[in-house]
């Protein structure tokens, strides 16, 4: 199969399962909490609802609160277009530069930031300025996890770094670079610890509160680049750890098969121990987030710096 079918295919799927992955938390986190929950799949009608209602543009807003959609989703269908979630090799293997991914979800938080002050609201204001919080100190802890993973591979795209195998099993100091990139994401993806995706409590709210004067066609576009984001996460952390499962270029129908499975249990593993794992915490005061993203940040550089003694050494 050529590299642009694969990359083809890859979109594809990615674009299929990511409302799937987002309805499976939330379906998972009601079973776990004694309530019968609604479907998985409840999550593809609720973005075509979205589509079909109007759209309320607030009157003082100019092109920032109307583009902002728009930049959001092509940044996140960007990422599965570029990123190795599915296939190794794809067509667009060289946009996987790890400076690129980070530099694609800083123009996406940008501009939801953006967004949400222009369109004038005090909720969208408050949650503008928590997310600058978050954006400016996650982002320079994936600088950090990506580098060290760069190091070790001899390659800056990420599409490389899979292709080169290493895994926390086989380099036990790459377990740091791990456990910091799992706190990131549950940052970026306004999971718990650090926002709650699904409250209703102006004052506690994050992601939320970005989205909070969009409606119609524009606020599902929104929430379905959330869910692409959370797709790309997931995928990332779970071929980070367990690299298998992914088309390669000499590949069959039976392992596009191979992949299509095992592409559905990283998505139910990774959903169940999120799920899991928003049922057993609470979320964390927002003047605590510094402490967390901070912690986020000295597990990373600690993983670099092994990665560049054990260069030294060997």
């Amino acid at each position: 199969m050529s590299p642009l079918l694969r990359t083809a295919l890859q979109v594809f799927l990615s674009l299929l399962f990511a409302p799937f992955a987002w309805g499976l938390i939330r379906f998972l986190k009601s079973q776990l909490s004694g309530r019968s929950g609604v479907s998985p799949f409840v999550s593809y009608a609720q973005i075509i609802a979205g589509f079909r209602k109007e759209n309320l543009i607030p009157p003082m807003s100019s092109w920032a609160f109307t583009g902002t959609p728009y930049v959001v989703l092509a940044a996140s269908v960007f990422l599965v277009f570029s990123l190795p979630l599915m296939t190794l090799g794809g067509w667009a293997s060289p946009f996987s530069q790890f400076l690129v991914f980070i530099g694609v979800l800083a123009l996406a938080d940008t501009f939801r930031i953006f967004g949400a002050i222009d369109a004038g609201g005090v909720i969208g204001g408050m949650g503008a300025s928590r997310q600058m919080v978050i954006t400016a100190l996650s982002l320079p802890t994936l600088v950090l996890i990506f580098s060290a993973y760069a190091l070790k591979a001899g390659t800056t795209t990420i599409d490389g770094m899979l292709m080169s195998g290493l895994t926390p099993f086989g380099q036990p100091f790459l377990l740091l670079v791990v456990i910091a990139f799992i706190l990131i994401a549950l940052a970026e993806n306004g999971r718990y610890p650090v926002d709650n995706p699904e409250t209703s409590l102006e004052l506690t709210m994050i992601g939320e509160a970005l989205t909070f004067s969009y409606s119609g066609p524009y606020l599902a576009m929104l929430e379905y680049a959330a869910m692409i984001r959370l797709l790309v996460f997931m995928m990332l952390l779970a071929n980070m750890i367990f690299p298998f499962g992914l088309l390669l270029p000499n590949g069959s129908f039976q392992s596009i098969l191979v992949m299509i499975l095992c592409t559905l249990l990283k998505i139910s593993i990774a959903a169940g121990l999120t799920a899991l794992l928003e049922s057993t915490i609470a979320k964390m005061r927002f003047y605590r987030l510094q402490e967390y993203l901070a912690s986020a940040f000295f597990i990373a550089l600690a993983g670099l710096a092994l990665v560049l003694v054990t260069e030294q050494i060997l």
